[in-house]
C-alpha cells in the first residue's frame, strides 16, 4: 500500500511513554548531548528530546568524567541513543532528523512530539 499507510502505524507502550513525556515535561531543553548537568550540583541543565527517550525508558547513564554530561548505555552515547534505545523504540535511522530539529532548528520538545505524532512512520519501524 502507500506510504501513507505507514505513517498512520499504531505507537507502541515505549513510544506513547516518551511521546508523552515531550508533550509533558518542565526539564530544561538542552543542545548537542543527551543530557547535560550542572558540575557543581549533578542536575541536568538541559535535555535533547533523545535523551529524554533514555530518561523515561530507564537506560542506565554514569557520568562523563568531567562531570558535565551523562553519558547512556553500554556504549557510552553521549550524543546519540545507545543501540539498546534504538531498539526499546524501534526507532527508523532518523536520529539526525530529531538532534537537528532539537539543535538546530530550535524546535520545542511539543513540537517534535507533533512531529513523530503526524508521521510516525518516518521515525519508527513499527510499533514498541
Amino acid at each position: 500500500m502507500t506510504s501513507n499507510n505507514e505513517e498512520k502505524q499504531p505507537l507502541g507502550p515505549n513510544q506513547e511513554k516518551w511521546l508523552h513525556d515531550l508533550e509533558t515535561t518542565t526539564e530544561p531543553q538542552g543542545k548537542y548531548h543527551l543530557c547535560e548537568l550542572d558540575q557543581t550540583t549533578g542536575e541536568p541543565t538541559g535535555w535533547c528530546c533523545l535523551g529524554r527517550a533514555c530518561a523515561v525508558l530507564d537506560e542506565p547513564y554514569r557520568m562523563r568524567s568531567d562531570g558535565q554530561v551523562r553519558v547512556f548505555g553500554a556504549d557510552g552515547s553521549e550524543e546519540y541513543l545507545p543501540g539498546s534505545m534504538v531498539e526499546k523504540l524501534k526507532l527508523a535511522i532518523c536520529q539526525g532528523i530529531l538532534s537537528t530539529m532539537n539543535d538546530h532548528e530550535g524546535k520545542s520538545f511539543k513540537q517534535i512530539a507533533v512531529e513523530i505524532r503526524a508521521n510516525p512512520g518516518r521515525f519508527f519501524k513499527g510499533s514498541a
